[in-house]
């Protein structure tokens, strides 16, 4: 899924701050997101990424699918990624 190009990301204490360009909102993503944020920009697939996810928290894929999932839905909803 690719960022969208009026967002602006920073990386601080492993955490992402991502700026909306267009409604000039910010957001904070945890670890966990952040480490989406960055697959996302290497342009790694989702099933790639839960394996990732599941392989830093030990946790099984099928555990963390849904999570990822949800998340890569709300930011297409707030338009920080666009639809593939």
């Amino acid at each position: 899924m690719p960022i969208s190009p009026e967002v602006v990301s920073e990386f601080i204490a492993e955490q992402a701050v991502l700026l909306d360009l267009r409604s000039g909102k910010y957001y904070r993503l945890n670890p966990a997101g952040t480490l989406v944020w960055r697959s996302l920009e290497k342009g790694v697939a989702t099933d790639v990424i839960c394996e990732a996810i599941a392989a830093a928290y030990d946790q099984p894929r099928e555990s963390v699918y849904g999570d990822v999932l949800k998340l890569l839905a709300d930011l297409t909803d707030k338009g920080l990624i666009e639809a593939a």
